[in-house]
This record gives C-alpha cells, structure tokens and sequence, in this order.
C-alpha cells in the first residue's frame, strides 16, 4: 500500500517447502531419512523516504515443522543433518540511512533474530545456535571531490549459542574498519580497505554441536587485522 508518493508499506503470508540436498542425506555410506522441511511464514514491513531520512523496515515470524538442524560430530567429519520437530523464527531486519549533507551520510542495518525450539522433546525451548541475538552495523561515509573516506562498525553485543543445549555462548565484539577510494581519472580508481583496526579477537563462527565442552573445536575467528589497497580500472 502507498502511503505516500515516497512511502511504502507491505505484508505477506506464504508456504515454503525446502527439501534436503545430497549432502544431507549422504552423510554416511547408507542414506539417511531426512524430511523436507516446511513452514508458514508471516511478514509485515515498510520502506520510504522523508526528508533526509531513507528507511527499510521488516517483522517477520516463520512456524517451520521437520526444521534441517546440523550439528558437528567430528573435526574430521562431515556435519551430520536432522528434522527438528517445531522450531520458530522471529525477527526484525531494519535499515536506516541519514543523509545530513550532499557529504556524509550515515547508513545503518540492525538485525533481530530469535531462532528457537518450540516444545521440543529434547530441546524444549532451547534458543537455536550459530545466529546471535542482535547484530548492528553503520558506516559514515564522506564524500568530497574525487575522495571518498567511509568508517565502519560492526557490533555483536552478545555471541551466539555454540551448541542446542544451550550451555555455551560465545563473547560479543565489536570491529571497526575503514573504507577509501580517490578517482585518480575518469576510468581509474585507488582504494583502501582496512579492516578490524583494534585487533579485536573474538569467534565470528560456530560449527554447532549438541553439547559444547571447553574442548570442543568448532570456533572460527573474526578476521585479524588487515589492510587492502589497490587499483580499479574501467576500459
């Protein structure tokens, strides 16, 4: 629905069905029976602009039955795939962009998701590992001339779950970077890319398993330290 000429609102209610690949039912030298998984998934949101303010707003919530879970068995073995009974996703993808000048603008993405369990006979409850609680992301971008200089952040307050137990979470971060790039000619570009400028070590990966021990080696960590630069061309 149009709300106004610049601003949008929308809703959707749709069936999915998502049916196991070869990976999931090969995971041993016999196949192993894995379910499609199916799900009734409800979404409400609105996009728009006004003034200097552009937005991009969705809620959305997913009943799934026979949800496709993986989980690590081994360092040295493929992750092994099983059907949920219930399982539910909410959440909320939001993005926000602030253009204070002809200059600098702000753009930012934030990203709400409870993944969780729904009465499970194992699980109960549980919050579903891998994917945390609250993701947010902004980048300040100026502009001037032929010169572009855009520092980022990315923040994960809390780490997600390592395993479906629940009994281990990883630390929150924080990664800051920096973007640049000059228009040396019409068709030649230098740039710049520097990422995590704070050294900051933290896992920005987990391979889940069902109970996570101090042991357990299933952790990949976010990109060290590192800096980029190069040269574009347009012929």
């Amino acid at each position: 629905y149009d709300l106004a000429p610049e601003i949008q609102l929308y809703a959707n209610y749709s069936r999915s069905a998502e049916f196991p690949g070869f990976s999931e039912v090969a995971q041993i030298a016999s196949f192993v029976p894995v379910d499609a998984q199916t799900a009734w998934t409800a979404e409400i949101g609105t996009r728009g602009r006004a003034g200097i303010v552009s937005w991009d707003l969705s809620l959305y919530s997913a009943d799934i039955d026979g949800e496709m879970l993986q989980f690590t068995v081994g360092p040295d073995i493929p992750a092994s795939t099983f059907n949920a009974d219930k399982t539910i996703h909410r959440g909320i993808e939001a993005g926000l962009d602030l253009a204070f000048t002809d200059w600098l603008t702000l753009r930012q993405v934030y990203q709400y998701s409870d993944f969780r369990f729904d009465g499970d006979a194992q699980y109960g409850d549980n919050a579903l590992p891998v994917v945390p609680e609250h993701v947010y992301r902004a980048e300040a971008r100026f502009t001037h001339d032929r010169f572009t200089l855009a520092p980022n952040l990315e923040w994960v307050p809390e780490g997600a779950w390592a395993d479906y137990t629940n009994t281990t979470r990883t630390d929150g971060y924080t990664l800051l970077g920096l973007t640049g790039s000059y228009q040396a000619t019409g068709n030649i570009d230098l740039f710049l890319d520097a990422r995590n400028l704070a050294g900051e070590k933290a896992a920005g990966d987990i391979s889940a398993v069902i109970t996570a021990t101090p042991a357990s080696a299933i952790y990949y960590p976010v990109e060290r330290r590192a800096v980029f630069g190069g040269i574009r061309a347009r012929f």
